[in-house]
């Protein structure tokens, strides 16, 4: 068996590595900065709607307890307001 050195031609060496077709579109390196900046902006409008639904959960959250403490108090059931069940509010 014959070992290659450095100053021997490599079999690759004539090869028309043109002919094998390059890849269009999105691939690796292709428009990695709008597609950074694309990400940032996804991560940041995630970011806001998950403080939005927060926010609204937490309004839901004082709202059923506001229903609940109204129709809940014995001086109301006097005056006939009728308890709500939470399933209906949800």
């Amino acid at each position: 068996m014959q070992h290659l050195n450095c100053l021997d031609s490599h079999p690759f060496d004539n090869f028309d590595f043109d002919i094998i077709p390059k890849p269009r579109g999105a691939g690796p390196g292709c428009n990695t900065q709008e597609v950074s900046e694309r990400l940032l902006k996804l991560k940041d409008e995630i970011a806001v709607l998950d403080k939005r639904e927060r926010e609204l959960d937490e309004h839901k959250m004082w709202v059923q307890q506001s229903i609940r403490n109204v129709t809940e108090d014995v001086l109301n059931h006097r005056y006939g307001i009728k308890s709500v069940p939470m399933c209906e509010l949800s």
